[in-house]
């Protein structure tokens, strides 16, 4: 499966990424995390969520909303970083690599993708791991 998109450097996919000098990267911690709300307030609880295409289909619009709060937090954005103005536009570069960087994440956890060792727990394994807060993640530098 292709997981990194066209604009992805691969200057900026080293070990050192998620380990930044480490033995053991460090999972988010929970104080980084903020109280983000970042969905517009006309999606209510009881609306079924559009467009769903790694997310699976049953997904509540609570789940939605928990895992968009989850991207704003670990990568340091808003909304429009993926989501244009007009909800039914769906052309932003970003969202691809969200969607692309989801089923990476989706792989790895379930072992289809086996990029970690048996030791690795799940936890670890976020948008936190390489973007470490930052909307794009940096090369590390010894």
């Amino acid at each position: 499966a292709l997981y990194f998109g066209p604009r992805t450097k691969d200057a900026v996919i080293t070990c050192g990424m998620c380990h930044l000098g480490k033995a053991e990267p460090e999972p988010m911690v929970a104080s980084f995390l903020k109280t983000l709300t970042f969905l517009p307030p006309q999606i209510s609880s009881g609306s079924k969520p559009k467009n769903l295409q790694v997310l699976p289909k049953a997904t509540t619009i609570d789940e939605v909303k928990k895992t968009m709060d989850e991207f704003t937090t670990e990568l340091g954005v808003k909304c429009d970083f993926c989501h244009s103005q007009q909800q039914a536009k769906d052309d932003r570069p970003h969202k691809g690599d969200a969607r692309r960087m989801m089923r990476l994440v989706l792989d790895m956890k379930a072992r289809k993708a086996d990029y970690f060792g048996p030791k690795v727990k799940e936890t670890v394994i976020t948008c936190f791991l390489c973007h470490r807060g930052k909307a794009e993640p940096e090369p590390f530098v010894p």
